[in-house]
C-alpha cells in the first residue's frame, strides 16, 4: 500500500487543535484565541524576528492545551485565579514538544505562568525561560482580566491599571509598555 505525505501548515494545524478543544471547553478554546491575538499585538510592537514571532503566536494559541488531560473537570481551566494552580503547562509542554513543527513553542508553553519578578523570571530551576513565555504570560493574564471584569466603559482602563501596577514584578516591563 502506497502512502502519501501531506504537509499541513503549522498554524492551520494549531487552529484545528484549538478548535478541537471546544469539545472539552469552549471557554478554554476562546481564551486561547484571545491570548494569541494579544500576543500578536505585543510581538509586533516589539518587532520580534519573524520566526520567533511565529513560535510565540503558535504557543499562545496552544498554551492551555494541557488542560485537555484534565478529565475530572469538563469546564477546563479556571480563570478566576492568578495563575491557575495545576500542571496544565507541563502537560502542554509534553504534548507540543512531540510536534516537530513547534520547537520553540513547547518551551514557551512550559513557562507561560512564569512571573518576571524584577528579572528573576529569566530562569526556572536553572533553565532559561524564553522571552516568549513572558509575552504569553502577559497576554494570558490580560485575557483573564478582561473575561473577569464586567463589561463597561471602564473595563479597558481597569485592565490597563491592573497590568501596569504589576509592571516589573509579574510582567516584563518592555512587554507591558508594548501593550
Amino acid at each position: 500500500m502506497e502512502t502519501s505525505s501531506t504537509t499541513i501548515p503549522v498554524f492551520d494545524f494549531a487552529t484545528c487543535l484549538n478548535n478541537s478543544m471546544r469539545v472539552i471547553s469552549v471557554c478554554v478554546a476562546d481564551h486561547n484565541r484571545t491570548v494569541a491575538k494579544i500576543a500578536v499585538r505585543v510581538v509586533d510592537a516589539l518587532a520580534y524576528p519573524r520566526e520567533e514571532r511565529a513560535q510565540i503566536v503558535l504557543a499562545a494559541l496552544l498554551h492551555d492545551i494541557g488542560a485537555i488531560a484534565r478529565s475530572d473537570d469538563s469546564t477546563g481551566l479556571r480563570f478566576d485565579r492568578d495563575p491557575p494552580h495545576d500542571d496544565h503547562a507541563e502537560l502542554g509542554f509534553r504534548f507540543v514538544s512531540q510536534l516537530d513543527c513547534a520547537p520553540g513553542a513547547a518551551e514557551v508553553i512550559r513557562y507561560h505562568h512564569r512571573r518576571w519578578d524584577h528579572g528573576a523570571g529569566r530562569e526556572s530551576s536553572g533553565d532559561a525561560v524564553p522571552r516568549g513565555a513572558h509575552v504569553v504570560h502577559l497576554a494570558d493574564r490580560v485575557a483573564a482580566l478582561v473575561a473577569r471584569i464586567p463589561e463597561s466603559s471602564r473595563r479597558v482602563a481597569r485592565v490597563r491599571k491592573s497590568i501596569r501596577g504589576r509592571r516589573g514584578t509579574a510582567f516584563h516591563p518592555d512587554m507591558v509598555d508594548a501593550l
